[in-house]
């Protein structure tokens, strides 16, 4: 479906009879309900240069690398691996997110509840950070200067010069910041 924000890709499932009808509308609108379906549905996307990549899914993994734009990556029920030249973010409930990204800008999430994050960040990054977990670690590639409190379970700091706010959380899984 193509519309003044973009294009938008959807799986329209049957709808259930007596049930409203199932439609696809951009961002988190429409109506998808898949109640007993056991379909499975993979889309293969190519992303030209310089395009905004935002992928949603509930049940089920998005795999978006090698684009070369900004990218946003939601799911709640699958592992996110994210790699891009621009900026990036990603959120799960139940899944790891593994993302690359080619620069930073303020507020910047990475965020699950069952799964651990690593961040690629690329060697001159500097940014202010904020990373918490319950049930696990956090590791770092870059000296991190500590603001405030600092142990195995919490983080706030700066990297390189501070900057721009990222936020990694978890609670169950580690954070790992990677450098490139």
């Amino acid at each position: 479906m193509e519309h003044d924000g973009g294009t938008t890709l959807c799986a329209i499932y049957p709808s259930r009879r007596g049930a409203r009808e199932n439609y696809c509308a951009p961002g988190s609108g429409g109506r998808q309900n898949s109640r007993n379906n056991d379909v499975n549905v993979d889309f293969t996307v190519l992303v030209p240069e310089g395009v905004v990549f935002i992928g949603r899914t509930v049940n089920g993994e998005i795999d978006a690398t090698d684009l070369r734009g900004d990218a946003k990556a939601y799911t709640v029920n699958g592992d996110i691996s994210l790699s891009t030249s621009g900026y990036g973010e990603a959120n799960t409930v139940n899944g790891s997110i593994s993302a690359t990204i080619g620069r930073v800008v303020d507020g910047l999430n990475f965020e699950t509840v069952n799964g651990t994050i690593t961040l690629n960040l690329p060697d001159d990054a500097s940014a202010d950070l904020q990373g918490s977990t319950v049930s696990g670690s956090i590791t770092s590639d870059f000296p991190v200067s500590i603001m405030g409190r600092f142990g195995p379970k919490h983080m706030s700091g700066t990297i390189g010069d501070g900057g721009p706010d990222i936020n990694l959380e978890t609670v169950n899984g580690s954070i790992r910041l990677v450098r490139r």
